[in-house]
């Protein structure tokens, strides 16, 4: 009999990567105590809404699996107890148009609650996932600003083709910097995120959302991107803000060397 460790390493050697929209690994307690140990595709919003939904089944037993589908997603998550009021749980979201592959999924879940036993660093958890796991990227996306509502330039990438952005892109920024100053009355609240969308500007479109001060750009091909760009953009900004919010920004002294980091989470999620 093949155990799960054996399945999963059967899966990882002779199997092409597993593509899904998201999953994340994560542990919670009975008061709703979330620690993510590791997510990809998802944003922690959505993925505590999901959890929340599904609390009471969660603890109702000790271990167990539920698959189901929830607006536009179908949902496979798998569940193990860790100690007394603690649960470790592994989630897996897809798009409703496509089917989970429930044996491989029960099995992967089993190999990372083997693991997690052993108190590994969570890192190899995350190489273990990033190794079997791929998120569809975004196509049509060909440059990214995120930047400081005074205009301080933390981050940008830019097709090397597109030379007339890139050579103008602390210009690019100051422009961002004032229309979003200005533009507080068209725009809405800045409690609940700020958005301009869909400026046209000839072969492509420019879009900008604001949150905490942070603003994020974009530009878009016209007649050449794929469905994800919006959903993948949600996601990258709200990695941003987590990562660097309070442990950089809030106190931002000069210094953009760890923003540098973020060009891998850039190529995780778009084609640029």
């Amino acid at each position: 009999m093949i155990n799960s460790t054996e399945n999963y390493q059967i899966f990882n050697e002779y199997s092409k990567k597993f593509h899904i929209q998201g999953v994340c690994v994560l542990e919670i307690s009975f008061f709703g105590e979330i620690e993510l140990i590791f997510r990809k595709g998802l944003t922690t919003t959505f993925v505590e809404d999901i959890i929340d939904i599904y609390r009471y089944r969660i603890f109702e037993t000790d271990n167990g699996t539920i698959i189901d589908s929830t607006g536009s997603y179908n949902i496979f998550l798998r569940f193990a107890m860790k100690s007394q009021g603690e649960k470790e749980i592994v989630l897996f979201i897809d798009t409703e148009d496509r089917v989970l592959n429930s044996p491989i999924l029960e099995s992967f879940s089993k190999a990372l609650f083997n693991k997690l036993k052993t108190n590994i660093p969570y890192s190899k958890i995350e190489s273990m996932c990033n190794n079997i796991i791929e998120i569809q990227r975004a196509k049509g996306v060909i440059g990214v600003l995120i930047l400081d509502k005074t205009g301080i330039l933390y981050y940008s990438k830019v097709k090397k083709e597109r030379t007339e952005i890139a050579k103008n892109i602390f210009q690019i920024a100051g422009f961002i910097s004032a229309l979003m100053i200005y533009s507080h009355d068209l725009i809405g609240d800045e409690s609940t995120g700020l958005k301009l969308e869909d400026i046209n500007m000839g072969n492509y479109h420019f879009y900008l959302s604001m949150r905490s001060n942070i603003i994020f750009a974009y530009f878009v091909e016209k007649n050449n991107c794929s469905e994800n760009v919006e959903r993948n953009t949600k996601i990258i900004f709200e990695e941003f803000l987590e990562r660097y919010y309070n442990s950089y920004v809030k106190n931002f002294c000069g210094d953009l060397t760890p923003f540098h980091e973020f060009e891998d989470t850039i190529n995780l999620y778009f084609e640029i």
